[in-house]
């Protein structure tokens, strides 16, 4: 039989690791930005000035780009894409606007999570500009176009002929504090 000692020790230890688990959790969204960045998971790229001048227009090409947006569970939000589909030429530009509105009388934050299939084509797909770069906020009962600019590396392989970019958006967790201004938000 376990004695005192031995289960303060066990729940020490098992504390010590729930606050383990919680600040690996919480860190998770900062390292997996950084990770991103630095390898271009995603098409997540540094902006315009790389792409500029670097990629020929593939003209004799086409790949089908589609579009799939979710919301996840308990997010009371709507979000779609403005078109499902689009036909893309390899190093040519394209923008594409996402409709986000928020269903409940309260401002709430999102972030929106990409995932590209097949997951090969995450290399060559790179986002110039995108709402899920940054967490994005909607007012009480408001909608908001999103936009996505991007465009196809024309090294993507010759046998893929259609690309897949999905989005998921999770609420964060905090609300606006009425004591404090504007700017404040309160964690909760």
């Amino acid at each position: 039989m376990k004695t005192s000692v031995e289960n303060k020790r066990l729940v020490r230890r098992l504390a010590l690791l729930a606050c383990a688990m919680f600040g690996f959790g919480y860190a998770l969204v900062p390292l997996y930005e950084v990770f991103c960045e630095l390898t271009g998971l995603n098409g997540k790229i540094d902006g315009v000035a790389q792409i500029q001048g670097s990629q020929a227009i593939d003209s004799q090409r086409t790949i089908a780009v589609e579009f799939v947006a979710s919301v996840d569970t308990g997010l009371p939000w709507t979000f779609m894409p403005q078109i499902d589909r689009i036909h893309v030429h390899p190093g040519e530009i394209k923008q594409v606007n996402f409709l986000a509105k928020n269903l409940s009388g309260s401002l709430i934050r999102g972030r929106a999570v990409p995932s590209v299939s097949p997951s090969i084509g995450a290399k060559y797909l790179k986002k110039i500009e995108c709402f899920c770069f940054t967490e994005q906020r909607l007012s009480a009962e408001a909608s908001q176009e999103m936009p996505v600019r991007f465009l196809i590396d024309p090294s993507l392989p010759k046998h893929i002929k259609t690309l897949t970019l999905a989005y998921t958006f999770f609420g964060v967790n905090s609300k606006v504090d009425p004591l404090a201004s504007d700017r404040s938000l309160a964690i909760f």
